[in-house]
Order: C-alpha cells, then sequence, then structure tokens
C-alpha cells in the first residue's frame, strides 16, 4: 500500500480493505457504500471486489491509472452500472437490487453529477437549465422564483449574471459552475463528480472544485471526485487510490 496521507487503497484484487480515518470528528456513518463490488465486461472483471464508504459531508477522491475502472465504480455506486457482485447501501438500505425504475428515482431525488461534459441543453438558457431538475421533481413555478430558492448557491458560485444567457455565451468555467449549481439545487445527499474538470485549466479546475466541495460541506452532502489531478485530489477530505488487479 502507498503511503499517503489521508490515502485508502482500493484494489480490483482484493476490493479496498483498509482507510485511514481523516481524523476528524462530523461523519455519523456512511451515507454511501459498496462492498466487494464486481462489475463485468465481455467475459473480463472491470471491478473485481472494490469496496468504498462515503461519509455524510465527506468529500472523497478516487484515483487510479486511466481504465482501472473509476468511472465505472461511479456508475455501480449511483445504479447507472449493474454489478454482477457484491453490494450497495445507501442509508444502510440495499438498493443494487431495486427494479430499474426505483433506481431512477433515487438518482433524480438523493443523487447529483457533475459530469465531464456539462451536457446543458442549448435552447435552454443557465436559469431553466439549473431549475431542470426541480421541474423534473415536480417544482412548478417562474423560473425566476425557482432560481431565488437557489440564492445563496447562485451567489457563491458567481453566477448572479450569467442567467439569462444560453451555454454557448458563457465561457467552459462558468458553464461547469452552472452544472455543479444544477447538480446540486436538490441538495442531494451523495454528489457524483466524474472528471469535472477535465476540459478546464489548472486555475479554472481548481476555482470551480473548490466551491463545488464548499456546496457540498455546507449541504451536509457526501461527495466522489473522480480526478486524475493529485491538487485536485488534494482538496478533498480523503482519497481512495484503485489499482490494475494483479
Amino acid at each position: 500500500m502507498e503511503d499517503r496521507h489521508d490515502l485508502s487503497t482500493a484494489r480490483r484484487d482484493g476490493g479496498v480493505v483498509t482507510e485511514q480515518p481523516r481524523g476528524a470528528a462530523g461523519f455519523s456513518g456512511p451515507v454511501l457504500r459498496g462492498t466487494a463490488l464486481v462489475v463485468s465486461r465481455g467475459g473480463a472483471n472491470v471491478l473485481n471486489g472494490v469496496s468504498i464508504d462515503v461519509g455524510r459531508g465527506e468529500t472523497v477522491a478516487v484515483q487510479g491509472p486511466s481504465g482501472v475502472g473509476k468511472s465505472t465504480l461511479l456508475g455501480a455506486l449511483s445504479g447507472l452500472v449493474p454489478i454482477a457482485g457484491g453490494h450497495v447501501l445507501f442509508d444502510g438500505e440495499r438498493v443494487d437490487d431495486w427494479p430499474d425504475r426505483r433506481r431512477a428515482a433515487l438518482r433524480l431525488r438523493r443523487f447529483g453529477t457533475v459530469f465531464q461534459d456539462d451536457q446543458f441543453l442549448p435552447e435552454l438558457t443557465i436559469a431553466e437549465n439549473i431549475t431542470l431538475p426541480l421541474r423534473l421533481l415536480g417544482r412548478r413555478g417562474r423560473t425566476d422564483d425557482l432560481v431565488a430558492g437557489l440564492a445563496e448557491t447562485i451567489v457563491v458560485l458567481g453566477l448572479s449574471e450569467l442567467l439569462d444567457r444560453r451555454p454557448y455565451d458563457v465561457s467552459g468555467g462558468q458553464l461547469q459552475r452552472a452544472a455543479i449549481a444544477r447538480a446540486t439545487a436538490h441538495e442531494p445527499d451523495v454528489l457524483f463528480a466524474d472528471e469535472p474538470t477535465s476540459a478546464l485549466d489548472a486555475v479554472t479546475a481548481r476555482t470551480s472544485i473548490t466551491l463545488m466541495l464548499e456546496l457540498a460541506r455546507r449541504m451536509g452532502c457526501g461527495a466522489v471526485v473522480v480526478t486524475h489531478d493529485d491538487q485536485i485530489a488534494g482538496l478533498c477530505d480523503r482519497r481512495v487510490e484503485m489499482a490494475p488487479g494483479q
């Protein structure tokens, strides 16, 4: 096991077996737990017994070489990728064996995701894109009223002057901050971020991630961040290092 501060080791040949504690109080137990997860594709295991816990309000960076299964791990934890072995618990309840429709409802109501690309609808304004998850959850009313309920998030992310613009009228960094606002609009219990700053320069990336993690901590939201960037990972409370199977 590599000796790094606050570093956990996730191994495809044995799972995460040891996690060094953060040494800080405040987490009331894992909001999300994946145990001995196995994901197979084309007869080969992409994940082979990986385990990970995410505490409430805890931010966890997932690192490792390309192709090791980091994005697959996020998919397995969020219910997007079927698992062939192991189990996923959310709030202490097993959810990996739920029907697809129920898992989709869980993702909509309790999870938030920041994607590698923004996946905004170009015909909608930034405000309309940000509030789209609220519409899907049945919130009614004018967009301005829905945005008013997100006032603190909008201010923290510096989006106040961008709300009426279209996605193609703002910079990459601004768009990424808007994507963070969209992912946290419904105050999820778990936030997933899959290489969310891969298309940004180093300064913009660090700013965006710092703001995202600040919001997650304010909300008491667990966050799982896949990144190749050691500086980005260093902003999280803990790191999980994935290694290829032997």
